[in-house]
C-alpha cells in the first residue's frame, strides 16, 4: 500500500524518531514523504520504504496513495501568523482527500497552546472533521477534543506519546548529567537568562561530582538548538568537562550518547520522554503545555517545572539532581507505556485492513 505521511521535518530528533518507528513498524508499506532538500531526505536513506515527492512531484501523483498519515506532535499551536497559514493549508487538503474518498488519520497529537480566544481551535475542528482517526498523546487534548465535538461524532483514542512505542536500555555512563537545550524563537522569552541558569546548574554539577555534562541539541535546523548549546558552554567556567552533542540526522550516534547518561535535565519534550523509557533518573523543565500535561498524566509533576521559572528553583532542582531526587519509571511501567503505545500503528493497521476489505 502507498501511505502520504505528513509530518514535521527540521532535523529535530522526536520527530524524525516517530516516522522512522512509523515505517519500521510498517516495513511491508511503501511509505512517502514530501522533501526536496537533501540534507533532510538523507535522514532516512537507511530506510528502505521510505520515498520522496519533490512539491511538484506530489502535485502530480497527489491522490496516488491509498491512505493519507499526519505524524503528529505540537501539530496544533496557533500562535504566530506562519502557523495560521500551515493551518490553512492543511484545511485546504485534508478536504481534498476527503472528497477522494481517501481515508485519513492524524496520530500522537497534542492540542495547544492557542490564542486567547481560542480560534486555534476553532481551525483544528474544522481540519479534524474530515479524519477518520485522531489519536492524541495527553488526557488534556482528548478532553479538549470531546468537549469541542459534542454535536458530531469524530473517532478519538488517548494513547501515550509514540517514542514510548520503543523500549531502550541506558548504556555504561560516560557522562554525569544530559541537559536538552532549547533556544525559544518568542521575542518575550529570555533566552540568555535561562542560559545562564542552565551553565549555572552544570559548573555546580561538575564541582560537586566531578563528572563530565553533555548538552544535547535535539533541533539543528530551524529552531537551532546549538545556538543555545554554544551559549551556556561559554558561560560555564570548566568548559573542559562539557560537550556538545548536536543532532544532525544520525539519531543513532545521538542517542548512543544520551543513553550514556547517569541523569536527564530535559527541556525538549521528547528528551524526557527518552529518559523515561529508558530508565535513565530525569528532571523535567517544561516550556509548553505538552511536558507538563505528560508528566502529569504519568504522575510525576513533582519532578517537573516551568522553565521560565528556572531562575527562582534553581537551587531547589540543582538539589534534586544532586540526591538523585528524580522521576524514573520502574520496568513494568515502562513496559505498559510501550504496549499501549503501539496502539497508535494498531489504529491505523485497523484502518489499512479496512481499506483491502473495501478493495480501495
Amino acid at each position: 500500500m502507498n501511505i502520504m505521511v505528513d509530518a514535521y521535518l527540521d532535523n529535530n530528533l522526536g520527530d524524525d524518531l516517530m516516522i522512522r518507528y512509523f515505517a519500521s513498524y510498517f516495513y511491508q508499506h511503501k511509505i512517502y514523504l514530501v522533501e526536496s532538500r537533501e540534507h533532510i531526505r538523507k535522514t532516512f536513506y537507511d530506510i528502505p520504504n521510505i520515498y520522496f515527492y519533490s512539491e511538484e512531484d506530489y502535485k502530480m501523483n497527489e491522490y496516488d496513495f491509498q491512505l493519507h498519515v499526519t505524524i503528529g506532535g505540537s501539530m496544533f499551536i496557533l500562535d504566530d501568523f506562519k502557523k495560521l497559514i500551515r493551518f490553512r493549508h492543511r484545511i485546504k487538503n485534508s478536504r481534498k482527500i476527503k472528497k477522494r474518498n481517501i481515508p485519513s488519520a492524524i496520530i500522537g497529537c497534542n492540542l495547544g497552546p492557542f490564542d486567547k480566544r481560542n480560534f486555534g481551535l476553532k481551525l483544528a475542528k474544522f481540519e479534524l472533521k474530515y479524519k477518520n482517526l485522531v489519536t492524541v498523546r495527553d488526557k488534556q487534548s482528548k478532553e479538549l477534543l470531546l468537549r469541542g465535538f459534542k454535536r458530531k461524532k469524530i473517532n478519538i483514542k488517548l494513547f501515550p506519546d509514540i517514542i514510548f512505542s520503543k523500549v531502550l536500555y541506558k548504556s555504561i555512563p560516560k557522562y554525569g548529567l544530559g541537559i536538552s537545550v532549547y533556544r525559544s524563537a518568542n521575542s518575550e522569552v529570555n533566552n540568555i537568562q535561562i542560559y545562564q541558569e542552565l551553565a549555572t546548574l552544570a559548573d555546580k554539577f561538575i564541582k560537586r561530582s566531578g563528572e563530565k555534562v553533555a548538552l544535547f541539541a535535539f533541533d539543528s535546523e530551524n529552531e537551532n538548538d546549538l545556538v543555545a548549546a554554544h551559549n551556556i558552554k561559554e558561560m560555564i567556567e570548566e568548559k573542559n568537562k562539557v560537550e556538545i552533542i548536536p543532532y544532525l540526522g544520525n539519531s543513532n550516534i545521538f542517542l548512543d550518547k544520551f543513553l550514556s547518561c547517569k541523569k536527564i535535565l530535559g527541556i525538549r519534550f521528547h528528551s524526557s520522554i527518552l529518559a523515561l523509557i529508558s530508565g535513565i533518573p530525569l528532571y523535567s523543565l517544561s516550556y509548553s503545555n505538552k511536558t507538563q500535561n505528560m508528566m502529569s498524566n504519568l504522575h510525576l509533576s513533582k519532578y517537573c517545572s516551568p522553565l521560565n521559572n528556572i531562575k527562582e528553583n534553581s537551587e531547589l532542582i540543582g538539589k534534586d539532581i544532586e540526591d538523585g531526587n528524580l522521576a524514573i519509571l520502574k520496568d513494568r511501567d515502562r513496559y505498559e507505556l510501550n504496549r499501549l503505545s503501539l496502539e497508535h500503528f494498531i489504529e491505523i493497521e485497523k484502518l489499512i485492513n479496512n481499506i483491502y476489505e473495501k478493495g480501495q
